[in-house]
């Protein structure tokens, strides 16, 4: 996995470092898409699932940004799996890094996100439990089968789905902020969900670092 990463952030970094003038792709979107193609091919390589991107943005300010990003689950076809829609995904890079020719895993920095709208596909609903009073164990069981870089992530106006095979998507999360930081232990956690059926949970606590055995304490 880490290799992967490795061959996604080298394609992106040359993108970076080839085009020297900030704004690029805003002011040529014949470039931004002539990009679109083999950053889109390079994400679905590292995470091995189904990659869409709509655009390509940004310059030497430290940012890439990915636009219009669609996460598909994975081919292998899991019972509890993730998909995620963005409206953009930004990379940071450490630019001195960038120029020194380091573009190893060190060199990206933090994720952001946003107003990613997260899908919890089920190929069937549990008996006897409704799918809002479904305990958080499937959310857990498929953030493991995730491909998360070890970056500072942050999550901005999300939303997230409940989606069983053959019934429309229910809304569960109606607002979604959060900050993952990773350390040695795994991740640490705090954010704010908003209830499709009103309230406000906040949360904050850690987990391992395949989101396993988490610890997760909350207040409304």
């Amino acid at each position: 996995m880490r290799r992967r990463y490795q061959f996604l952030i080298a394609v992106i970094a040359f993108v970076c470092l080839g085009l020297g003038a900030t704004e690029w792709a805003k002011r040529s979107p014949w470039l931004s898409e002539r990009l679109r193609a083999p950053i889109q091919a390079a994400l679905s390589q590292a995470s091995g699932r189904p990659i869409a991107l709509q655009g390509v943005g940004g310059g030497l300010s430290g940012w890439i940004w990915l636009q219009g990003v669609g996460i598909g689950p994975d081919p292998v076809g899991k019972d509890l799996d993730l998909s995620v829609t963005a409206q953009a995904i930004g990379l940071r890079f450490g630019i001195l890094n960038l120029i020194r020719g380091r573009t190893d895993l060190s060199a990206l920095q933090a994720l952001r996100v946003e107003d990613p709208k997260f899908y919890l596909l089920r190929r069937t609903r549990p008996e006897g439990l409704s799918s809002v009073a479904q305990p958080g164990d499937d959310w857990r069981k498929a953030l493991q089968g995730f491909p998360l870089p070890a970056l500072n992530l942050d999550l901005r106006s999300g939303e997230a789905y409940l989606h069983t095979a053959g019934q429309a998507p229910e809304k569960v999360l109606s607002g979604l902020e959060a900050d993952l930081q990773p350390d040695a232990q795994g991740w640490r956690l705090e954010g704010r969900l908003d209830l499709a059926t009103g309230g406000r949970v906040g949360l904050w606590g850690r987990s391992r670092a395949d989101m396993s055995g988490a610890q997760l304490q909350a207040r409304v």
